[in-house]
C-alpha cells in the first residue's frame, strides 16, 4: 500500500506541475503577444508624435549590426 500511495502522490504532483507549466506557457505567450501590440507602428508612431517626434527618414535610420561573439557569449 505504501508505494501505491507514493506513486499516487507523485502522479498527483506531477499533473500539477504539468498544469502549472500549461498555464504559464500560456501567460507567456498572452505577454508576448503584449509586447507585440505595444511596439508595433500602430501603437508607437501616434505616442511619438504626442511626444513631438517624428518618424525618420530613410537618410535619418542608421542599421546597426551585432557581431554575435560580442554579445556576451550566446547565453
Amino acid at each position: 500500500m505504501s508505494r501505491q500511495g507514493s506513486a499516487l502522490r507523485a502522479a498527483r504532483r506531477i499533473q500539477g506541475i504539468q498544469d502549472s507549466a500549461l498555464a504559464l506557457e500560456g501567460r507567456r505567450a498572452e505577454l508576448i503577444r503584449q509586447i507585440g501590440t505595444a511596439t508595433s507602428r500602430e501603437v508607437l508612431i501616434p505616442k511619438m508624435e504626442r511626444a513631438g517626434l517624428h518618424e525618420p527618414s530613410e537618410s535619418e535610420n542608421t542599421q546597426l549590426r551585432v557581431d554575435s561573439a560580442a554579445k556576451g557569449g550566446g547565453r
